[in-house]
Order: C-alpha cells, then sequence, then structure tokens
C-alpha cells in the first residue's frame, strides 16, 4: 500500500505506508495542505528571518525560546551558554523565572522590562506559551524572536521515562526490561525497583500529546484542561520564526548561529546532542522500530499521540524551508 504526500517544492508523489500513515491517517492531509502553498510558506518565513536578524543586529530585538520537556531545549541551552558574546547562563537549563512559566501577551512587557534589568537578550520558558503564540499577542512579542524544538513524540515520551527513572546505560538493563518499564510509565504505575528523586515525582505521571499541550497552555495538568487540537498547536508553532525538529539538531544549532552569533560560523559544527546523552533511550527507540513483536507497542503510542506527531510532521516540512532559505541569503 503507498500514500501520496507532498514532497520539496509541493509536488506530489507515492511512498510505502508507514506507520506514521496507518496509525495517523488524518496527519497527511495536514501535510499536503501546508506543504501545497510551500512557496508562499517559503516566502513568510524568509521574510520573517530577514527581519528576525536586522532586528538582532540593530540591538531591538529578544529571543524566546519556548523549551519543550525533553524535546531539545537542554541541548539548545547548553550550545547558546558556549557562546560567550550571547551572555546566556546555563545554570537552571537557561530558564527564566517562574513568573515566566505561563506566558500571556499580556505579561510580554513584564519579561522584556526583566531582561533589560539584568541586560539579558535570551529567555528560555520550560512551561507552556498559553496565548502568547496566537495572533492576538502579535503586537505584544514584536521585540522577540521565538524559538524552539520540536521532538518526535515517541523519543520524547521515551527520553521523559528514561530522564524520570534515570536510565542510563550504566543500568545495563535488556531491552525487554525497558520495555516493561515504559508500559508501566505509559499507565502511570512505576516499575518495581523505580526510585524517584523528589524533583522527579512531578514529572512521573505520562500525558499524551504533552507537546500540544504545552503550545495550547497546558503544562503538567497545572492549568485547566483544554481540548487537544492538533490545528490550534500547529498555528501556535506557524508564530516561531525558527523551529527545529531534533533529529535536525545539529544543524538547527547552526542555524541559531547564524542568526545570533554569525562571526563563529567558522568553528566546528556543533554536534546537536548532550554529551551525556542516555544511550537506554536510544536503545529502545530503535527496538520500537525494528522488532515486530513490538508493533502493537508502536502504533498504539503514536495512536494516541497523533496531534504531537502532526507537530514534528510540520516542523520537519518548515525546517527544510528554513535551510533552503538560509543557504539563499549565504548565511550558512
Amino acid at each position: 500500500m503507498s500514500n501520496s504526500v507532498c514532497g520539496v517544492g509541493g509536488t506530489l508523489f507515492s511512498r510505502p505506508q508507514s506507520m506514521e500513515d496507518i496509525a495517523c491517517p488524518l496527519n497527511t492531509k495536514y501535510l499536503n495542505d501546508f506543504v501545497a502553498n510551500y512557496s508562499q510558506h517559503r516566502d513568510d518565513i524568509k521574510d520573517r528571518l530577514v527581519r528576525a536578524r536586522k532586528m538582532w543586529r540593530d540591538g531591538n530585538a529578544k529571543a524566546y525560546v519556548q523549551h519543550i520537556h525533553k524535546g531539545g531545549g537542554s541541548t539548545m541551552c547548553a550550545f547558546l551558554a558556549s557562546l560567550p558574546q550571547l551572555g546566556v547562563k546555563a545554570q537552571n537549563n537557561c530558564n527564566g523565572p517562574r513568573e515566566f512559566f505561563h506566558i500571556t501577551a499580556s505579561n510580554f512587557k513584564s519579561i522584556e522590562d526583566h531582561m533589560d534589568s539584568r541586560k539579558e537578550r535570551f529567555v528560555f520558558n520550560e512551561r507552556s506559551m498559553a496565548s502568547a503564540a496566537s495572533p492576538e499577542a502579535a503586537d505584544a512579542r514584536k521585540h522577540f524572536i521565538l524559538l524552539t524544538s520540536v521532538r518526535h513524540p515517541l523519543d520524547r515520551i521515551i527520553s521523559h521515562m528514561s530522564h524520570v527513572y534515570e536510565l542510563s546505560i550504566e543500568n545495563k538493563k535488556s531491552v525487554d526490561e525497558l520495555v516493561l518499564w515504559l508500559k508501566r510509565f505509559l499507565s502511570d504505575t512505576k516499575p518495581q525497583g523505580a526510585r524517584l528523586s523528589e524533583e522527579k515525582e512531578e514529572f512521573h505521571h505520562h500525558e499524551n500529546n504533552f507537546e500540544t499541550m504545552v503550545f495550547l497552555g497546558r503544562f503538567h495538568q497545572q492549568t485547566s484542561k483544554v481540548p487537544v487540537s492538533a490545528m490550534n498547536a500547529l498555528h501556535a508553532l506557524d508564530a516561531f520564526d525558527i523551529v527545529i525538529p531534533t533529529d535536525q539538531m545539529s544543524d538547527g544549532l547552526q542555524v541559531i548561529r547564524s542568526m545570533f552569533a554569525p562571526s563563529t560560523l567558522d568553528k566546528k559544527k556543533p554536534e546537536g546532542k548532550r554529551a551525556n546523552a542516555r544511550q537506554s533511550s536510544d536503545i529502545l527507540s530503535e527496538a520500537m522500530r525494528t522488532r515486530a513483536d513490538l508493533r502493537e507497542l508502536h502504533l498504539e503510542i503514536l495512536s494516541e499521540n497523533c496531534a504531537d506527531l502532526a507537530l514534528y510532521q510540520r516542523a520537519q516540512v518548515v525546517f527544510q524551508m528554513t535551510l533552503e532559505v538560509m543557504e539563499e541569503l549565504e548565511w550558512m
């Protein structure tokens, strides 16, 4: 069976049906509808990047990074902190004060004032955007360049579990053991022998479509429940100036370097992942994608996280457009 999807430039082509297509058939329509206007979206990205770079160079802009938990934000933080001319401080994952955690259009000004008082130009937020990415907030955020990274939901869930239970490669757990832990984690049941530090109790439970919830203004059930809406989350994602899919983080960091510190482009290309990346996550992610006996669990996770998968697929296309624009402008 094949599936018709859009390629670069909006051209339709056929490819074998993937697990993502089977689990989330509606996502193909989202992609086709978006890529059908490829040239228009690409031109919009070009205009925004040119404007953002000029604002930054003129000293008239600040950078807001939406850090989605286990979605690449720590890697971005470490990289930005490695560029001394940006003045980014790596402590607390680069996150700003807690009052920034639920950002709305009304308090962008207070963020700006806080950053001015500290002579900072970057702020990270690991909670939720709320209405900050909505069209109504466009005027409030006019002095900000918005950045984020989006991760494939399967990989983010596995990484979240590994983070909570500190499943580094030194744990020497087999794939079958990791699968058992994942099943119990998905059911909000602590695996036998699991120990949680006090700070990680908050993160223990699993939520489907977590990335979507962040873009819609909900974080770990600490705000009122909102319905899952893939389209609303996609519209929020479209408000960002730079969107990086985590599987292309190395190129994404080059984009960030070109935008904010172009004088460092002659340095070695960044690796795109943390030195202490949890290898157990990589092992389990690979097994989920390749082992026939895990196909049902794989499909279940995807089908319950279609909104997040739609975000990730949109991020991949948007980032391809971004790379094309950067090459055209000879910025990379």
